[in-house]
């Protein structure tokens, strides 16, 4: 039990910091998109100026340095359609190309005419990583003006520390091609270089989200959760150490073995002095719990221990609820006959014995005539009553050997068995008999008939339900000849 409970422990707070890792990667990510999206934004909005003409474009120049400081980004730029950089709010001295890969890569997908994130790009001048945000602009169909945003990657680092995440973590951020953007360890050193083979092998799947066994870079062993933005097709990993996971295991494996050690210790000597009272008292309640689980009625005495009386006056009380539950279970709630379920099951035993005793067995199929019109006059509760008088009606007909049954609302049925070919017709004529009779409830006098169908096996079935049916059948051909008729089919 130990054992399984410092393992439940452990994979339990194993899985609760994943799952919170994975929510964390989640709002870093939808960070990165906010930024990034807000950038794009930005440039949509600053594109619109009517200061971008040639005429203006130092004017053009400082609107987009002040647009640069709102944005929080390092550089506006404005190239045009053949890739010639005509602004660059940054010092001239400070501007750097991205490689001919990069820049060819760009182009193709600004040609698409919409916005374009890139991946992580690094200058071959100064070497400095950085993002770009372009957003083409249009002339008659075609794009003119490229107009872009430069975010160097310790901006994105940035969005790592106001996440605060917990320092023994260790988070990257990386684009779509699976290169760090931005790292919380060793940042210098991994920005621009590839993330391991688990990430970039799980970047592969559809999944945007989810968890993994993983070795970092640097080869840290690590439990990783991963959020990719459906927007960029960036992700946010999150890593936490295996260490910090066996730590808490051997802190937790310590305090169990103490616990374990005094637990021993006080059962021991608490259990040989109330085993022979709790024995005697347990073995008492055995043969009335099988009494009980066969079905019949208990009445457990007073044991001696408290725990076990408790447990006696819970049985004592189950067994009252259980006769009552099979009652109610099988029985008709208003008239206290057989329910539909009982009628079958009995049906069904029944007709088995007929079947090898080569006999007959009979079922009639009840319907009242005007009961609705009385139910519907008089209400509810003359209706139950008038039901509950129609019940002792067909029982003073039928023989003890007969089952009668209420199959619901006004229809009844009767089970004949070991009856000749006639026996079915002449019951049927003395329960029409009956049932036309008026009735005297609460001072009134009430009249009603029925329509009654028969059904013989083995001449209409042999089977409940075909017996069943058939008896339905002709309960209807019955209340198609007018009141007070029967059909033996």
């Amino acid at each position: 039990m130990a054992i399984g409970v410092v393992g439940h422990d452990y994979y339990r707070g194993k899985n609760f910091l994943v799952s919170a890792s994975i929510l964390s990667a989640r709002a870093a990510i939808a960070d990165v998109d906010k930024k990034l999206i807000t950038i794009e934004t930005g440039l949509l909005t600053l594109a619109t100026s009517r200061l971008l003409t040639p005429d203006n474009l130092g004017k053009f120049n400082q609107q987009a340095a002040q647009a640069a400081f709102s944005l929080n980004v390092d550089a506006i730029t404005l190239n045009d359609s053949d890739g010639q950089t005509l602004i660059d709010t940054r010092q001239p001295d400070l501007w750097t190309t991205a490689s001919d890969e990069q820049t060819i890569k760009l182009q193709r997908l600004l040609k698409i005419g919409e916005p374009v994130i890139s991946d992580l790009l690094i200058p071959s001048a100064n070497g400095r990583p950085q993002i770009k945000v372009v957003v083409p602009m249009r002339q008659n169909g075609k794009v003119t003006y490229e107009l872009g945003a430069v975010v160097y990657a310790n901006r994105m680092q940035d969005l790592l520390v106001q996440r605060k995440i917990p320092a023994d973590r260790i988070v990257g951020i990386f684009d779509s091609s699976g290169t760090f953007v931005a790292r919380s360890h060793e940042a210098s050193r991994f920005v621009g270089a590839k993330g391991s083979s688990a990430i970039l092998a799980y970047l592969r799947l559809p999944a945007d989200e989810g968890s993994f066994e993983n070795v970092t870079v640097e080869g840290i062993s690590v439990s990783s959760s991963l959020s990719r933005s459906p927007i960029s097709r960036w992700s946010v990993g999150i890593g936490i150490p295996t260490d910090i996971f066996l730590r808490d295991l051997w802190h937790t494996i310590w305090w169990m073995m103490l616990a374990l050690a005094i637990l021993l210790l006080c059962s021991l000597t608490i259990a040989w002095r109330i085993g022979t009272s709790i024995n005697r008292s347990i073995h008492s309640l055995i043969a009335p719990a099988l009494a009980l689980g066969g079905g019949a009625n208990v009445n457990i005495p007073t044991l001696g221990l408290f725990e076990a009386d408790e447990v006696g006056t819970a049985l004592n009380q189950a067994s009252v609820l259980l006769q009552q539950a099979q009652h109610d279970a099988q029985h008709d709630v208003l008239t206290g006959m057989a329910n539909r379920a009982l009628f079958n099951a009995i049906m069904q035993q029944q007709l088995m014995i007929a079947k090898r005793a080569s006999e007959h067995l009979a079922v009639l199929y009840i319907d009242l005539d005007g009961f609705k019109n009385i139910n519907d006059t008089y209400g509810h509760e003359m209706g139950d009553a008038l039901l509950k008088a129609v019940a002792t009606r067909i029982g003073s007909v039928i023989r003890e050997c007969d089952l009668a049954a209420r199959l619901g609302g006004d229809e009844f049925a009767v089970l004949m068995i070991q009856t000749g070919k006639h026996g079915p017709a002449s019951v049927a004529g003395k329960l029409i008999k009956t049932l036309s009779a008026p009735f005297q409830i609460d001072g009134m006098q009430l009249e009603i008939s029925a329509s009654i169908g028969g059904a013989i096996y083995p001449e209409s079935g042999d089977t409940v339900v075909g017996l069943l049916r058939v008896a339905d059948e002709a309960m209807y051909q019955a209340k198609q000849r007018g009141r007070k008729n029967y059909v033996i089919a």
